[in-house]
This record gives structure tokens, C-alpha cells and sequence, in this order.
């Protein structure tokens, strides 16, 4: 795979693994967990983002498309069952209200942005993470901008959700220093039905990852409904009791920032509650309680 398909690398990240970093996001998740904070990472392809707070009115969107997508009436309407995804709105919108999320990059050309941020890897303890939507989607693009970090003495990290077969993950694994991952829900049949899969795979590949001596990261994020009870945090803390290299255990609060990216690709916003303070470091406290070293939203949690 020469190409891979992107959706945004940002640069100066402090929350997607140690130190400054810069993220690839790839484009296209084989979960749907209904939750999620990128929403524009679940398909593998292209979409048009439509921004209304930032129309102008030019309607040069509605001049250029030949599908007749967008209409006025009394404001802008974009018709999505017409749209075609050609992209020419996108191109053509002088505010940036209509958006291509998603593009084709090689990894010479990602490489090309990430050495602009080396400088700060070597000060900070940093370097590239590759997350999404699901690194592992296209495995074999991740394979190679690994290595091409690896040659330039590049710190390197993926966030996965593991949902894949070993044979998938194993040729990353010589250029990688740190695999982050989720574990939704210990219970298998809770998470096949928030997440479309069962989480058998998730368990199974932390234990062989951890076996063959790769640091990890793992996180909770704390779902409302889903996952937040005690039972559920306290199972998750045994289990990651036995894995000799786990860096530490990170609780993440839900946060609603998805919902106007959802919107603007089209689609409904979520009603979900945001986990109390009190109710995180309750839950802290249970992981900690088994003797895990535990983090609460990008800080080490400390219990008074």
C-alpha cells in the first residue's frame, strides 16, 4: 500500500502518548462504538463536512455541483442523498463551511511534516503516534511510515483497539515502542453490543503484546450507562494486574466534543452524560486499590 488514507495529523499533541507529539489519524474503524469522539475516522473513505456557522452566502456551491446537492431557501440545504462526494463545493467554498475530511497521503509526504516537529521529540521525550479511527484498517501503510520513523531514530506509538488477528499486528511490532489501547468493557456481550465486536481479542492480544515485552498503555473511557460502575473498573484492574508491562492505567471522562463533528458530517448528536468528577476518581480509587498506577483524564491520579 503505497498511499494510506488520512484524516488530520496534528502536531504539538501532549495527550496521545509521552511527551510533544505529532498524530497521524488514519481514516476507517472496524468498530462503531456509539460514543465515539471522531466520528469522522468510522468511514474508510472521503466525506463532505458542512459547517453552517461559517456560510457566507455565496452560493458558489450550489453554482459548481452537478448533482444539485445544495440549495437556498432562505439559508443554505445541502441535500446529502444527492451528493456524489465529488468534492468540487469543497474546493470551491471561499469560508471553508463545505470540507473534504479525509485525503491520500504517501508516507514520504507524512514524513515530510513529521521531521518538521523532530526538533521537539528528543526535548520532550515525544515522537509519532498513529491513531484514528483504526491504525490496524491499513496495517500495512502503518508498517511503513513505522519504519521510516524507525530509521530516523523517531519515537513511534499506535492507538489501537486490537479487534484484529495477531498475524495483523505482528510486523509493526519491530518498529514500535508503545502500543495505547482501550478496554471498553470486560463483559464480552456488553461490549459486542456497544461496539460491534466481542472483546476477546482485545484481552488476548494486551497478554500476548505484554509477552512479547511491549510497553503498554491502557485507558477506560468512561461511558455513562455503559461502563462507569465500580464491578466493571475493578475486573479491569485485575486483569491488567498480572501484565508486567503496563505503563499505567488511564480513566478518560466522556466528552460530548464529538457531537459537532457529528453534525456537520450529517449525522445525529448524542445525549450522554459527562462522568462527574466525584464518580472518575471513585473509579480511580477502585484501580488504584489493586496496586495499578492510575491516570484520570492526562494526570496521574493521586488518592487523598
Amino acid at each position: 500500500m503505497e498511499h494510506g488514507c488520512l484524516f488530520d495529523i496534528e502536531r504539538f499533541s501532549t495527550a496521545d502518548g509521552p511527551g510533544i507529539r505529532t498524530v497521524v489519524f488514519f481514516k476507517g474503524c472496524n468498530l462503531h462504538c456509539y460514543w465515539c469522539h471522531n466520528p469522522e475516522g468510522l468511514l474508510p473513505t472521503p466525506e463532505l463536512e458542512w459547517d453552517s456557522t461559517r456560510c457566507i452566502g455565496c452560493r458558489l456551491c450550489q453554482q459548481v455541483c452537478p448533482s444539485g446537492a445544495h440549495s437556498w431557501q432562505d439559508a443554505h440545504l445541502l441535500d446529502r442523498e444527492k451528493c456524489r462526494l465529488c468534492f468540487q463545493c469543497a474546493a470551491s467554498c471561499p469560508s471553508g463551511a463545505l470540507k473534504k475530511v479525509g485525503k491520500e497521503l504517501s508516507a514520504a509526504a507524512c514524513m515530510e511534516q513529521i521531521r518538521n516537529d523532530a526538533p521537539f521529540y528528543a526535548r520532550s521525550g515525544g515522537g509519532v503516534t498513529l491513531s484514528g479511527g483504526e491504525v490496524l484498517m491499513q496495517a500495512e501503510f502503518a508498517g511503513q511510515l513505522l519504519a521510516a520513523c524507525r530509521k530516523e531514530h523517531i519515537s513511534t506509538a499506535i492507538e489501537s483497539n486490537l479487534c484484529f488477528p495477531r498475524e495483523t499486528i505482528a510486523p509493526l511490532l519491530p518498529d514500535l515502542d508503545l502500543v495505547m489501547a482501550d478496554i471498553k468493557h470486560m463483559d464480552p456481550e456488553k461490549h459486542r453490543q456497544a461496539t460491534g465486536q466481542p472483546n476477546d481479542r482485545v484481552l488476548e492480544n494486551l497478554l500476548w503484546l505484554d509477552r512479547q515485552g511491549i510497553p503498554l498503555i491502557v485507558r477506560t473511557p468512561v461511558i455513562p450507562g455503559f461502563n462507569d460502575d465500580p464491578d466493571n473498573i475493578r475486573e479491569t484492574a485485575g486483569f491488567l494486574h498480572g501484565i508486567t508491562h503496563l505503563q499505567y492505567f488511564e480513566l478518560l471522562a466522556y466528552h460530548p466534543m464529538g457531537n459537532d463533528k457529528r453534525c456537520r458530517l450529517g449525522r445525529s448528536p448524542l445525549s450522554i452524560p459527562v462522568p462527574s468528577r466525584q464518580t472518575m476518581h471513585q473509579l480511580a480509587k477502585t484501580a488504584g486499590d489493586r496496586g495499578l498506577p492510575v491516570w484520570v483524564d492526562g494526570k496521574i491520579f493521586q488518592s487523598r
